[in-house]
């Protein structure tokens, strides 16, 4: 498994019905898109192309340019306010990508390494006899405990409509006397590592992950509409809404309730994707070896 979590940098199935999809495309010249290439995506994606259909946002990236950009379907189905390419989109837990690249740019700083306790950061974390390092959070092998089923646990709303923060979700992590494995010894998908390496970036810059991420990341790239939300209340203009199917053709809001962030809240849209796609292709930001740490493949 890569340093950054091996899904297409551009290719995302968002949760609740409201979809993010870009595609690379193999072929090298021109730069730019056949009619029948787009009359081919425009099929691919023709019955969601509805005012009556939450959809997606498209975009094409081929020799490093977005050649494509379009929506399909609606971001809100309350007041027919269709998708377009400037449209925000709610990422969920694609966000770790951008979570543990600011941790890579800390490695490359030298003010964190791989090898690293995460006790070093956090001393008040439970002494579990294990070393638990900076690399197992990062590719979930450190055994931390998923927090959407500690919150259940803990008898919260199921739905996740009880307001939750990461404040929140780091006394829940605190309180586990034991981890689910031996760090280093298995795989398992962990938001709750997620929220440790957060801290641990935090504490070490000073900063919330948002800013330092926007000063390292989304201003250099000039991705200028993406961030990191803390408040899940505040207005964003052309917000694209969630939506689950209630299995007769017609669809029901799904409400966003918490501002746990890190392991997902990071709102973006097709555009500045496509940006931070170009880092992939050469040192755009991080120096020499950036984009090599970011694909190099955990133990």
């Amino acid at each position: 498994m890569s340093f950054i979590p091996r899904s297409s940098v551009v290719l995302f199935a968002l949760l609740l019905c409201t979809i993010i999809i870009g595609f690379a495309l193999t072929a090298t010249k021109p730069s730019t898109l056949s009619s029948s290439e787009i009359s081919a995506i425009d099929g691919l994606f023709a019955r969601w192309n509805s005012t009556h259909s939450p959809g997606f946002a498209v975009g094409v990236i081929r020799d490093g340019s977005l050649v494509f950009a379009k929506g399909y379907g609606m971001a809100n189905l309350e007041y027919a306010v269709p998708i377009n390419s400037h449209s925000p989109f709610y990422i969920a837990s694609m966000s770790k990508q951008f979570t543990a690249a600011c941790a890579a740019l800390l490695i490359r700083e030298g003010r964190l390494h791989l090898e690293d306790d995460v006790r070093k950061y956090i001393p008040e974390l439970p002494d579990y006899g294990k070393r638990l390092t900076i690399d197992q959070l990062i590719h979930h092998t450190g055994g931390v405990r998923e927090w959407s089923s500690l919150v259940l646990f803990a008898g919260h709303d199921r739905r996740y409509e009880d307001r939750l923060d990461n404040k929140d979700i780091h006394r829940l992590l605190l309180r586990q006397k034991s981890l689910e494995f031996e760090p280093g010894t298995e795989y398992r998908y962990s938001s709750g590592g997620y929220q440790l390496l957060t801290e641990v970036i935090e504490r070490i810059t000073g900063m919330s992950l948002n800013d330092f991420a926007s000063e390292k990341i989304f201003q250099p790239l000039e991705m200028k509409n993406t961030f990191f939300e803390s408040n899940y209340a505040a207005l964003l203009p052309g917000r694209v809404e969630s939506y689950r199917p209630k299995g007769d053709g017609t669809y029901e809001r799904i409400l966003k309730h918490f501002d746990v962030y890190g392991d997902d809240g990071l709102i973006t849209n097709i555009e500045d994707l496509s940006r931070w796609d170009n880092v992939f292709y050469g040192d755009r930001i991080g120096g020499n070896g950036f984009h090599d740490l970011l694909l190099t493949q955990g133990a």
